[in-house]
């Protein structure tokens, strides 16, 4: 099934990578409704709508008769890599390029540690969605994370071809996670190899408040090497 992505929210997904990915940095000012009206093409309410959808969302700020601003936020989270994958290999000297490898709903009673986790029963739909992270090119960085169907039901893939997870979370199901990240330094093989060779594991839980009590509403499992790994070794 293929899902139209309304304009206005296409919009928002495109200045939302542009503030994660660190192109607009905090306090720099957003183009005018008139040169977003030029550049995209879209209607004045289009525009209107999209930049109160990134006020509310916490991304930018809009002062009377100055604009719109990238708001500095207490909570960053680049994409779906919660210790910031994306700046880690910036950082380095290199490009970055997420890519969804996989997307499944699990409907039997399989993955029973992941249902430990996330505290759900054998009945109970699961999200698996798998990204990988390259750096120049090469294949560093192996994400599977681990959604409840009851929290975001009805995900689509089209849906995660258009906009990037975190950003499709926030949007259509509100989503205002904690998370926790841990890494320990392992022995792994990459997909589809056999020979295990240096790697970081990284584990991550996110947490929202429900009915007063703290539910775990994402768990993921991430694997990289390479320089990537061994970088993270370092800052870890």
């Amino acid at each position: 099934m293929t899902i139209r992505i309304p304009l206005y929210q296409k919009l928002e997904n495109t200045i939302i990578k542009l503030i994660e990915s660190k192109v607009l940095l905090p306090g720099t000012k957003l183009p005018s409704e008139s040169k977003l009206h030029r550049d995209y093409q879209m209607s004045r309410i289009t525009i209107r709508r999209a930049l109160k959808d990134l006020e509310t969302s916490g991304y930018i700020e809009t002062f009377q008769g100055k604009g719109s601003f990238v708001k500095k936020r207490e909570h960053e989270v680049g994409g779906m890599h919660y210790f910031n994958v994306y700046e880690a290999i910036k950082e380095m000297g290199g490009q970055a390029e997420v890519k969804l490898a996989s997307f499944r709903l699990i409907v039997d009673d399989s993955l029973q540690s992941i249902r430990k986790k996330l505290k759900i029963n054998d009945d109970d739909y699961i999200y698996e969605i798998k990204y990988v992270t390259t750096f120049d090119g090469q294949a560093v960085f192996f994400d599977s994370v681990y959604l409840p169907y009851l929290r975001y039901p009805q995900i689509y893939q089209s849906e995660l071809a258009n906009s990037g997870l975190m950003t499709l979370l926030k949007h259509k199901y509100k989503f205002d996670g904690k998370f926790h990240t841990t890494s320990v330094p392992v022995k792994a093989a990459k997909p589809g190899e056999k020979n295990p060779q240096e790697a970081m594991r990284v584990e991550t839980s996110a947490y929202e408040l429900q009915n007063g009590r703290k539910e775990m509403v994402l768990w993921s499992r991430a694997y990289s090497f390479g320089e990537l790994m061994r970088y993270l070794k370092q800052t870890h």
